[in-house]
């Protein structure tokens, strides 16, 4: 992943010390998943770099500071955080800590999270709101307890965002919040057989991961898909 996180950032003429900067970041956002998640198949496990791939290829960002957050935001999985010392700082581009510091986090913000995306300076919405769009895209791979919260949550407060901000995302999320409530919260399990197996349904994700960004909202983002291939 991210060596195709750095070819589509040459792709997009992000200066090679924005570049050095970028990789340094994933390699951080990196660490607590590579201890912490059971395997690389895992629906978060890609997370730091497919929200890096929504900023560059949907959004055409070439900020090295707005790609290093993206790399390195975790708003629903704290223990998938990675910790920033002084060490992790001096690595990661300028201005990458500020827009940490104003991403709203769902669980602190509460009730006043739309108010919190609302009011965020755009750099920072940006990240949010592809950042919830990588998470949302894979919630049908979590735990099912988590899906009727977490897309009430994105339609009620990411989407209005979205729309104040980028139409590709606005796009995106409205795409996915009505198929997945059509598909998964009305009674209807496409993948009852795979699910039943555990959180996560293994080869698939990462096929997912790999064939989702840039697709035409009009397409399937769940797709039957076989074999993940390289790409780590």
């Amino acid at each position: 992943m991210a060596g195709r996180v750095v070819a589509a950032a040459r792709r997009a003429a992000v200066p090679e010390a924005g570049i050095h900067s970028l990789e340094q970041a994933l390699e951080i956002a990196m660490r607590p998943r590579e201890e912490r998640l059971p395997d690389d198949h895992h629906p978060d496990f890609l997370h730091p770099g497919r929200t890096v791939l929504i900023l560059l290829e949907d959004l055409g960002i070439t900020d090295a500071a707005i790609l290093s957050a993206g790399a390195l935001a975790e708003t629903l999985r704290p223990t998938l955080a990675a910790d920033l010392g002084p060490e992790e700082l001096d690595r990661i581009a300028p201005g990458t800590p500020e827009i940490l510091a104003q991403l709203p986090i769902p669980r602190r913000e509460g009730d006043r999270l739309l108010e919190a995306l609302v009011a965020a300076p755009e750099p920072v919405r940006r990240v949010a709101l592809a950042e919830r769009l990588d998470h949302v895209r894979r919630l049908h791979l979590q735990p099912r307890e988590e899906w009727a919260a977490l897309h009430a949550e994105t339609r009620d407060c990411y989407l209005p965002v979205a729309a104040r901000t980028h139409p590709t995302l606005e796009r995106r999320l409205r795409w996915w919040c009505t198929t997945f409530e059509a598909r998964f919260l009305g009674g209807h399990d496409p993948e009852p057989a795979a699910r039943a197996g555990g959180p996560h349904v293994g080869a698939d994700v990462e096929a997912d991961a790999e064939a989702d960004v840039g697709h035409d909202p009009g397409q399937d983002p769940y797709p039957d898909t076989g074999s993940p291939g390289g790409g780590r």
